[in-house]
């Protein structure tokens, strides 16, 4: 009962009209910093990437509004690019647009051992359209 691994895609014809009526699963966009702003359909998705170093305890604490507009993953932790340690990292916190509206999602730097963070909360402000 194993799914195919590897999933054949078409790519995407540049000169196709924007009027075409296939349906197509919306690339996930991506921001980098808080506070921000994102426009997203139904269904769409929106990875925010924060710089993060998990080796000195702090994490990314997500609070999303009570709306139901939007929906927000935990931050996912992955190591920098280099092998040093104590280098910094990335925080990935997947946004999913569930209904039209808009909503906020509040990112907080916590330290360890403490859920009180030491920073303002930096806001996205999402807007949802149909």
């Amino acid at each position: 009962s194993g799914s195919g691994g590897s999933q054949e895609s078409e790519s995407a014809n540049p000169s196709a009209s924007s009027a075409s009526a296939t349906a197509t699963t919306p690339a996930t966009k991506t921001i980098n910093s808080v506070p921000n702003t994102a426009e997203l359909k139904v269904g769409e998705t929106l990875d925010v990437v924060l710089e993060s170093n998990a080796s000195t305890g702090y994490h990314w604490k997500v609070t999303t509004d009570t709306s139901n507009i939007a929906t927000a993953s935990e931050a996912v932790y992955a190591a920098g690019a280099t092998s040093m340690p104590g280098a910094p990292g990335t925080a990935t916190t997947r946004v999913t647009a569930v209904a039209p509206g808009t909503a906020v999602i509040r990112f907080q730097y916590v330290p360890p051992g403490n859920q009180t963070p030491t920073n303002s909360p930096q806001d996205l402000t999402v807007t949802v359209t149909q």
